[in-house]
């Protein structure tokens, strides 16, 4: 809610703005609220459909709401034409206060929302294949799979050193190869994202309206689709066998490779249009497979740090790539052409770690169902807390 409520001041702040500085204070208050955004909302929908056969088509659905919040983004241009953009962006912190009061009515609905979200989980893999969120600490001995225990002897943190500490106690091999795979797969979305605009509107000189109309309708069908879709297959695949879970986004990158190169060479204003409605169905698509896999292979005290972490690099990395080169018209061809094997890189990057997913998973399992007993045991006064290194009860 509070990154929901800093939007919409920020919205408001611009719609009053008569200085340079009031601007750039709105624009600040923007960007803080969307950044605080997006990862509680990611931890909202884990919070409500941990069961795993739901979790992908969760996150998916996250996503897709975001594809349909950046095709209005593209009706809001028209909208400023019409009304003004100072009009538009009290419309849109109206929206965003609509937002906030629909938070704080889960919460009114469910008071156990907040604890649901914040307490430790107790996951194990359960043995019937449908993976982490159905099965009890019990149905398995966390003893079984390789585990990283602290000793209590060391020094406490607090604040930032606690979380960069927690992000980097979950670093393995596999969430590194993970984080580079990411980067591959979440750049092309930005940049393509960022300069596709100019490029169809110089390839086919088309004004910025009619290329608001197509791309608000492309995003809200194309985009949510891709994004509901692609987590329900996720979801299934992941049923059939834990690789499954990256099997998925292989293959939708490697649609979005083939939609970017065949929007790229289309030859036609509305057939370039239509290869880019794959691009971005295979690309919204991934997101929610991706984001669950890095749930399920960490521990859940760490997990909304360690997807923080993700969503960060890959947006700096992004932003970086997209600013670089030049904004010639063929420059930024040259730009968009790079990333079709970009989005093939990334398809070979899940095809290589899906075989290891299922280790990790367990892995980061063991560990929830290790310090979700030793919680409930420092409850009751008889143990430490292996994981968190303190002592309870003694």
């Amino acid at each position: 809610m509070g990154g929901l409520f800093l939007g919409a001041s920020g919205c408001s702040l611009l719609s009053f703005a008569t200085t340079t500085s009031t601007l750039s204070y709105g624009v600040v208050l923007i960007s803080v609220g969307a950044g605080t955004m997006y990862t509680p909302s990611y931890s909202l929908a884990r919070g409500l459909f941990m069961d795993e056969g739901y979790a992908a088509t969760a996150a998916g659905v996250m996503f897709g709401g975001k594809s349909i919040g950046n095709g209005c983004a593209s009706l809001s241009i028209i909208l400023a034409e019409s009304i003004g953009w100072r009009n538009t962006y009290r419309i849109i912190a109206a929206v965003l206060l609509t937002s906030v009061v629909g938070i704080a009515g889960m919460s009114i609905s469910d008071p156990n929302l907040a604890d649901k979200l914040a307490k430790p989980i107790p996951q194990i893999e359960s043995g019937d294949g449908s993976g982490r969120g159905n099965g009890a600490a019990e149905d398995a001995p966390p003893t079984t799979t390789s585990v990283s225990i602290s000793t209590g002897s060391e020094p406490k943190l607090s604040g930032f050193g606690a979380l960069a500490s927690g992000v980097y106690s979950q670093l393995t091999i596999f969430l590194g190869a993970l984080l580079v795979v990411s980067v591959l797969s979440d750049t092309p979305l930005t940049i393509v994202m960022w300069w596709y605009p100019s490029y169809i509107s110089s390839a086919y000189s088309q004004s910025d309206n009619i290329y608001s109309m197509y791309n608000a309708a492309l995003q809200c069908f194309a985009g949510a689709a891709g994004g509901i879709i692609g987590g329900r297959l996720a979801d299934i695949m992941g049923r059939e066998s834990s690789a499954g879970m990256l099997y998925t986004p292989c293959v939708l990158q490697l649609g979005a490779a083939v939609g970017l190169g065949g929007s790229l060479y289309s030859g036609t204003f509305l057939g370039s249009f239509g290869w880019y409605g794959l691009f971005v169905f295979c690309t919204t698509g991934t997101s929610g497979a991706m984001y669950t896999v890095i749930q399920n292979v960490t521990r859940s005290k760490e997990c909304d740090a360690v997807l923080g972490t993700f969503l960060l690099t890959n947006w700096l990395i992004a932003a970086m790539l997209a600013d670089s080169i030049g904004e010639s018209a063929w420059k930024i061809r040259m730009k968009l052409i790079a990333m079709v094997p970009t989005t093939a890189l990334a398809s070979a990057g899940y095809l290589v770690l899906a075989p290891s997913y299922d280790g990790q998973k367990k892995r980061a399992a063991a560990e929830d169902a290790l310090l979700a007993a030793a919680l409930a045991e420092g409850e009751s006064g008889e143990s430490s807390d292996p994981l968190l290194g303190r002592s309870k009860g003694l």
